[in-house]
Parts: C-alpha cells; structure tokens; sequence
C-alpha cells in the first residue's frame, strides 16, 4: 500500500497546469487560421456586448428617467471595463 499523495501548493499546481497546456499545444500542433481567426471572433464579441448592452440600458434608463445622457455615458464605460475584464480573463485561461 503507497502512502497518500501530500497536496500540491499553488506554485506547483500552475507548473503542472503549464506542463500539460505544453503537452496539449504539441500534441494538437500550431493553430490553423481559420482557428486563429475564430478566436480574435470570439475575443472581439467578448469585448463587443457588454459595451452594448450597457448601451442599450443606459438608453432606456435615460428615456425612463428623462434625463440626458448620463447613464447611458456610465454604463458604456462601466460595460468597457467589464469587457477588457473579460477579455483580460480569458486570454489568461
């Protein structure tokens, strides 16, 4: 009978995440354009819909609210930063 496996810190958790992403990455050989492609797709629409839908809702809560453009203007900005968040987020995974 082996003893247990003592738990992995965080720095060797991330080496062995890394070693296998480098196990990955070779064994699936360079990304094809049309892969590379569909990514700066996804990585766009991730950036994209948030500063919409922050739009959208800004517009409605001015209409609602009847003022001028205020939250639209912060909701814009509030939806940028959300989508560079995301974007940060998975770039990094």
């Amino acid at each position: 009978m082996t003893p247990p496996k003592p738990p992995l810190d965080d720095l060797e958790r991330q080496l062995a995440h890394q070693a296998a992403q480098r196990a990955r990455a070779k064994r699936q050989g360079p990304p094809t354009l049309a892969r590379q492609l569909a990514m700066v797709g996804a990585l766009g629409w991730t950036l994209v819909v948030p500063v919409l839908g922050g739009a959208a809702l800004g517009r409605w809560l001015d209409g609602f609210a009847g003022g001028g453009i205020t939250f639209s203007a912060g909701l814009i900005v509030a939806g940028a930063a959300l989508g560079f968040w995301m974007l940060w987020r998975r770039m990094h995974e």
